[in-house]
Parts: structure tokens; C-alpha cells; sequence
């Protein structure tokens, strides 16, 4: 089953990430001679399983939210926050379109909603062009002034090297109507070794190798999902630059 392109015939995986956490964000900002950011109203886009947002909510002062359109990762997270009776967490299981339409809503009614912190980590390369257009209005119309924003993607050009492989792993999983990893990579594998001193071959055996270990349902969301953005950096820069009006970071 899939969401806008999202894959969500399998839930992701319980991760931790430590680099979303707030005090590891402020602690970059120190570094690159910026100021940490005081408040902790923190929106984290896509929490999967929700491991990350539960810890920080759990050992930070402020004011903690997060989305995410996977209900059975949703109904996961708020069972752990009900458990632990985390007080200063809301959880949503809105998509990004009804998370915006909901803040703005709420803006409407006169309740002030605004961020500090708005984090996705992955998500942002996942989704399709709509999807990212959202995104980026969540973010210019909601980012506090002074807040910063993280996001994580996959960036060109070294991801590069992936894209033809991730395109046969595609096309076969299509073709068969399968998931499986062992038989998607074994196809490919022969595909690619028929001329395997090519270029773009040594690529896709790569890449095969890279991730022949990898967890099983990593590899569904990252090659499978049908939406696969990779920007440069300068890209992101200017796509950040181009919001404008948020003032953050």
C-alpha cells in the first residue's frame, strides 16, 4: 500500500536519530557560529515509529509534536506516550496536507502555533512534488522567528551511483508484484554481471552489496517508494533561501 507514492505496505523501522535531537541541533548551530535557539516548541514531519520524537520529548523541557500518515506507527508512538504519561507531546496521524490545513485552522482561531524547531529526517527524498511543496509551506508559515530547520535527504552526487539500480530494483518489484530483497537483488545481480566491467554495472553491483544486509524494510522504503528526489545541496540551499518570511535558520 502505498500514500502519495509512500510506501507503507510495512511500518519502518524503531530508529533512533540522535542528530534531530535539540540540543545536538543547538550545539551544531554553536559551531557554525550561530546562536542556539532558547525555546523548544520542536515539529517533527514523519516520526516513523517515533522513537526519536518520544526520547526528546521525554528529556527536554518544551513543547513537542509530530506527525505521521502510517496510523499503526501512530497508534505505536501514542501508546508509549500514554505508558510513560509524556505530558508536553501531541501526536498526529494527519498527512502533511491535513497537518497544514489543521495549523491553519488553529491559527484562524486564534491559537498561536509556531515552531522552534521543525525536523524530518529522510522523509523530504520519499515523497512526491506535492507532497514537498506542503512541506515548504509548513515550514515558511509556521518556523518562528530564529528558528532553524532540519532535513535530511539524500544528496547528489553520490547518491548518483544508486539510481540505476534502484530503477531495475523498481521495475522488477512491479513486474513480479514482490517486496523480497533476495529475489529483487538476485535478478539483478544477473542483469548487471552479464557485462560487469561496465561502468554503470559495477555501479548496480555496488550498490547491490551496499545493501545486501541492510534491513529489509529500509530497502523497501528507500528503492521501492515511488517518489526518489535527490537534489544537490545547492539546491536545497536555494529552495531554503526562496521561502523566505520565516526568519529561521
Amino acid at each position: 500500500m502505498k500514500y502519495d507514492g509512500y510506501i507503507q505496505s510495512s511500518d519502518y523501522e524503531d530508529l533512533y536519530f540522535d542528530v534531530i535531537q535539540p540540543n545536538i541541533i543547538n550545539l551544531n548551530l554553536l559551531f557554525a557560529g550561530f546562536k542556539p535557539v532558547k525555546n523548544k516548541h520542536y515539529l517533527e514531519l514523519g516520526f516513523g515509529m517515533g522513537r526519536s520524537l518520544l526520547t526528546h520529548a521525554v528529556s527536554n523541557e518544551g513543547y513537542f509534536v509530530g506527525t505521521d500518515f502510517n496510523e499503526n506507527q501512530v497508534a505505536f508512538a501514542k501508546n508509549i506516550c500514554e505508558q510513560a504519561k509524556i505530558s508536553n507531546l501531541t501526536l498526529y496521524a494527519d498527512s502533511f496536507e491535513q497537518l497544514l490545513e489543521r495549523f491553519r485552522k488553529m491559527k484562524a482561531n486564534g491559537e498561536e502555533v509556531g515552531f522552534d524547531f521543525i525536523v524530518l529526517h529522510g522523509i523530504y527524498c520519499w515523497v512526491n512534488e506535492e507532497n514537498r511543496q506542503i512541506i515548504l509551506s509548513i515550514i515558511k508559515e509556521f518556523l518562528r522567528e530564529g528558528g532553524v530547520v532540519y532535513i535530511s535527504y539524500n544528496c547528489l552526487p553520490g547518491r548518483a551511483t544508486n539510481m540505476d539500480a534502484r530503477h531495475i530494483f523498481k521495475l522488477y518489484s512491479q513486474k513480479k508484484h514482490t517486496e523480497n530483497f533476495d529475489k529483487i537483488f538476485s535478478f539483478t545481480e544477473k542483469f548487471a554481471q552479464l557485462e560487469p566491467e561496465n561502468t554503470i554495472n559495477k555501479n548496480i553491483l555496488d550498490t547491490i552489496n551496499t545493501h545486501r544486509h541492510s534491513h529489509p524494510i529500509y530497502r523497501v522504503h528507500e528503492f521501492l517508494c515511488d517518489s526518489w528526489y535527490l537534489p544537490y545541496f545547492s539546491d536545497m540551499t536555494e529552495t531554503m533561501k526562496n521561502l523566505g518570511g520565516g526568519g529561521g535558520t
